[in-house]
């Protein structure tokens, strides 16, 4: 867990004979209905969650969990024997996380709740759940949340509780630009997006069901990992990296990518960073920053950030229980935003290879886990940062002060 994770709930973890060997397990806690947990894994046929991806604006959909159950002793049946609906149901609420075995450490998945439940003819049950965002897509018909000045982090936590949600926790980014109160009658997930993006931040709902959102600087990546991975796709002979990852896609697109930025409010004023004119263009309208400046001062750290095309990684799979990597299930920590140092070794122009280096951020995650197929973790990243490390530099003698190319300015 990390520092400022929301606390497990209490659960007796069942002895889950089908992956004993695993260095980890993971954990499905189910609400039992009398605001206790019960531990569903021993049950488990398989899960798959997916985090993510966000929109072409950076806003982040609800995290999905799909849990299929063996239910040939009728623990987890939809109904009773008199008809009447069963304790599982929608509403219900679940979490999932991942433990060594003995479970010393723990690590946080997802937590939501069940939106729907299958019962089929061969006995088997399947979850259906969402993260709090789902509830927050709900329109709760028009609010005005918050007050005229408000920094980004205060009125994300007035949309919440304006929303009727002041259960769900929230740690929000203070942000710097100041915001008008308006009324809103949109879903208030979409309110959240609107008041942080009117800072240049993003707001998604982490592992442990907090609301969490970081201001424009939100390209730095989180602070709260506790490691950092160098990892590859076709590097093996640097000892540095720490882990090598199957069906990377690299990519480099359009996305995001502008030389125009044009930024307007619910006021009218309008800010444009950039060219006058331009093929790529960023626009975000019906903001609701107040001041020019604070519009003007957006736009222009928008457009520092987005008018150089960089990679990205599409697709990059970890096999947690790879036996030439042995370590790599610690992967099972990785979160949104968090950093991750990605190496390639690419041909260059005119032939021969360079190895580059790129840091980029999850921006999608897909887990995949059943007992025979073991445990797969599947990310997308965002575009690379404006943090880049050379493993070696192009006269091939890395960091060297006397080299005597004449090409070599060093000195």
């Amino acid at each position: 867990m990390r520092a400022d994770d929301a606390p497990l709930p209490p659960v007796v973890l069942d002895p889950v004979t089908q992956i004993a060997g695993w260095p980890i397990r993971p954990v499905i806690a189910v609400g039992d209905g009398a605001g206790g947990w019960i531990d569903a894994t021993c049950s488990f046929a398989g899960f798959e969650l997916t985090v993510g991806p966000p929109d072409d604006h950076f806003d982040w959909p609800a995290a999905a969990l799909t849990v299929e159950l063996d239910n040939r002793d009728g623990r987890w049946s939809v109904y009773n024997a008199d008809g009447t609906p069963a304790r599982f149901g929608p509403g219900t609420p679940v979490a999932l996380w991942a433990a060594t075995q003995p479970a010393a450490t723990s690590w946080w998945l997802f937590t939501g709740v069940i939106a729907r439940t299958d019962q089929a003819a061969d006995d088997s049950v399947t979850w259906e759940c969402f993260d709090a965002f789902s509830d927050l897509a709900q329109p709760v018909g028009t609010i005005t949340a918050g007050v005229d000045g408000d920094l980004p982090g205060a009125r994300v936590t007035a949309i919440v509780a304006a929303a009727g949600r002041a259960d769900i926790r929230v740690r929000a980014a203070l942000g710097q630009a100041t915001l008008a109160a308006v009324a809103d009658d949109h879903p208030p997930v979409d309110q959240l997006a609107r008041a942080v993006s009117s800072d240049g931040g993003v707001v998604w709902v982490d592992a442990d069901g907090t609301i969490r959102s970081l201001d424009r600087h939100w390209r730095n990546g989180r602070v709260d990992q506790a490691r950092q991975w160098l990892v590859t796709d076709n590097i093996c002979d640097n000892p540095a990296i720490d882990a090598v990852l199957a069906g990377v896609v690299v990519s480099t697109t359009d996305d995001a990518l502008a030389d125009r930025v044009v930024l307007e409010n619910v006021a009218g004023l309008r800010s444009t960073a950039g060219a006058t004119t331009g093929r790529f263009v960023w626009t975000e309208t019906d903001q609701i920053w107040r001041t020019q400046a604070d519009g003007n001062a957006l736009a222009a750290d928008l457009f520092a950030d987005q008018r150089i095309a960089r990679l990205r990684l599409d697709q990059a799979t970890a096999w947690l229980f790879d036996p030439n990597q042995p370590e790599l299930w610690q992967a099972v920590d990785w979160r949104l935003l968090d950093r991750v140092s990605f190496g390639h070794r690419q041909r260059v122009s005119g032939g021969g290879s360079v190895n580059v280096a790129a840091e980029v951020l999850i921006a999608a995650m897909h887990h995949a886990c059943t007992p025979a197929g073991g445990w797969s973790v599947e990310i997308a990243t965002t575009r690379a940062t404006g943090t880049h490390v050379a493993l070696v530099m192009w006269d091939t003698t890395p960091y060297t002060w006397d080299d005597p190319d004449p090409s070599n300015v060093w000195s």
